[in-house]
């Protein structure tokens, strides 16, 4: 008898609970993804500034399309040994 009522009784506050659990579960996650996005975007912020010391291209101008091309060949790269990667038209 007790095991028939006590499901029926508790089940509404245990879905009640879940659901608080859950929300704020996903209000957490997404503290943990903002602050990752906002350490990842310091790192990569200095990693720049730290590219443009080392280039000397600070202050000057940037061909942005080959930077794009680049940076998709990078994205796409296999890691295999015939690489497509080219710099100064060199293989």
């Amino acid at each position: 008898m007790i095991r028939t009522h006590l499901p029926k009784s508790i089940g509404t506050d245990i879905k009640h609970e879940l659901h608080l659990y859950g929300m704020a579960l996903s209000r957490w996650s997404e503290q943990v993804v903002r602050k990752l996005e906002a350490l990842v975007n310091s790192y990569a912020d200095a990693y720049r500034v730290q590219l443009q010391r080392m280039t000397g291209l600070h202050g000057k101008n940037i061909d942005l399309e080959q930077v794009k091309a680049d940076l998709d060949l990078l994205l796409n790269w296999s890691g295999s040994s015939d690489s497509s990667l080219k710099y100064n038209g060199m293989k």
